[in-house]
């Protein structure tokens, strides 16, 4: 009987009232542990392009490496943020840094919930990214170009992708 076929009898039993939360709990707590004992240590469950040892390994990579990128992504528009000279600029920083900022601690408090603990965000990269949106001496144009060469929409249709050439082109 496979896994998943399992936990949909498991989880209909429970939306039926035919087991209790506390018996759901341990079921799915026998699940879980069966999952890992089938792994024999040479990790079975695959994501990211990886192989973890579990699942639960997987989702806890995951949240450790977005909970200090979008916490350090909030910082760092708050960088720029605070020494932005350019109006219609500083209105959509203000907007990413709170959404990024925000998606930071709701990573991390699951994180936390699953008994995990958010690493380091203190590396050289973002040491080296907040040196350049902290620098007065670099343009606000020259860090948002920065912004959309790092993260680029593959149809090269972003809205900041397009506000970037029309400025660069001095259409905006």
């Amino acid at each position: 009987m496979s896994r998943d076929f399992q936990f949909k009898q498991i989880l209909r039993a429970y939306r039926m009232g035919i087991i209790s939360e506390a018996t759901l709990e341990q079921e799915m707590k026998v699940l879980e542990n069966a999952a890992q004992a089938s792994s024999n240590g040479n990790g079975s469950f695959k994501a990211f392009g990886q192989t973890y040892e579990s699942e639960r390994a997987a989702v806890m990579r995951f949240l450790e490496a977005v909970s200090a990128a979008e916490t350090n992504g909030g910082d760092l528009v708050r960088a720029w943020l605070a020494i932005c000279k350019t109006d219609c600029i500083r209105g959509g920083l203000k907007m990413v840094a709170e959404r990024e900022s925000y998606h930071g601690r709701a990573f991390e408090q699951r994180l936390e919930e699953l008994g995990g603990r958010m690493p380091d965000r203190n590396t050289e990269e973002f040491r080296k990214n907040l040196a350049n949106v902290s620098d007065p001496n670099t343009s606000d144009l020259a860090k948002l170009q920065r912004g959309v060469a790092r993260f680029p929409n593959p149809e090269g249709n972003h809205p900041s992708a397009l506000r970037v050439r029309r400025t660069h082109q001095g259409r905006l």
